[in-house]
């Protein structure tokens, strides 16, 4: 009898065998039906009126293959106001930026002392950092609420995936998906498309309990139509409330604001 096929076979089913139960260890158990998915999903993506949050940033931003690194300091208001400092070599202040819905985005490069202002749109920040992502859509986006359409007003499905829900809102042109854990009621993943185009794809990595809010430390922004990408790191973040009016870049009375197409032009 030969003994080197009889010990491979031996062998292979043993592995076939311990194939098998780590499959049925690693199955998912059912979750329990959603009653009301559309209740679940907007507990999911409610915010406290007017939520803050601040701290520093570690922001790695990848376009065409190039990545570039950047500590930010960074404070916002839940849902349509951010200020983001991008600080250069030595901690020293390269770039300030602030939006509020309804005013322009204010840009002021301290080493030209120079001032400007344009639209708060997703051109506006390709033009600025690389990344096409409307301000706000960020502000969303590092609270783990991120973008997409009003699920009071849109059209939503539930169904486990792994041990996760996956919820489908769609409203007109808008589809979002999310995935949220049943465990922390945390959204772990979004993907947003507009017009059968995919906008953001959204991945939430860790999560951090600061006061009585669940938020993300680790968030991974994929932007297939650019081939670009936004990761992420907060750090040191707290969720005091912040005044508005500090957060708005101001110019001194008497300097010149140049349209914000000025700066694109002497890039």
């Amino acid at each position: 009898m030969h003994l080197r096929p009889l010990i491979s076979s031996v062998l292979f089913a043993a592995l076939l065998f311990q194939a098998g139960c780590a499959a049925l260890r690693l199955a998912p158990q059912p979750l329990p039906e959603l009653t009301d998915p559309a209740a679940y999903v907007q507990a999911a993506l409610s915010m406290p009126e007017e939520a803050s949050l601040s701290g520093i940033a570690r922001i790695a931003i990848t376009v065409s293959g190039a990545r570039r690194s950047y500590k930010s300091v960074f404070a916002c208001r839940y849902p349509d106001l951010l200020r983001l400092e991008i600080l250069g070599l030595f901690n020293q202040p390269g770039l300030y930026i602030s939006a509020q819905a309804g005013r322009d985005l204010i840009l002021y490069v301290p080493s030209e002392n120079a001032w400007y202002a344009g639209p708060a749109s997703p051109e506006s920040m390709q033009r600025i950092s690389g990344i096409r992502m409307n301000p706000f859509d960020i502000v969303r986006t590092i609270h783990g609420r991120p973008a997409g359409p009003d699920p009071a007003a849109s059209r939503i499905s539930c169904a486990q995936d792994g041990d996760s829900y996956a919820c489908r809102l769609t409203r007109n042109e808008s589809e979002q998906h999310v995935w949220i854990s049943p465990a922390s009621g945390a959204i772990t993943r979004s993907l947003l498309y507009e017009g059968g185009e995919t906008v953001y794809d959204i991945r939430y990595r860790t999560f951090q309990q600061i006061g009585a809010l669940l938020l993300p430390e680790t968030i991974l922004i994929l932007f297939e139509r650019n081939a670009a990408s936004l990761e992420i790191r907060l750090q040191s973040a707290v969720t005091d409330p912040v005044d508005p009016a500090k957060l708005l870049l101001q110019a001194p009375a008497g300097t010149p604001v140049m349209p914000l197409q000025a700066f694109f032009a002497a890039e």
